[in-house]
């Protein structure tokens, strides 16, 4: 992977979050607030950069 794309790159990072965060049986609320946030930001990096 490279890091000249850097729509690749969030979602290849965003796909990784997801695969461990399912590995995760139980998340804390916070953690879900964090991932919904942190979705939010790369979805709105990537349409910027458009």
């Amino acid at each position: 992977m490279s890091f000249d794309d850097p729509v690749a790159a969030a979602n290849d990072t965003s796909k990784r979050a997801k695969g461990f965060s399912a590995q995760q049986k139980v998340k804390p609320k916070y953690v879900a607030k964090l991932e919904s946030l942190l979705d939010i930001a790369i979805r709105e990096l990537v349409q910027n950069i458009d």
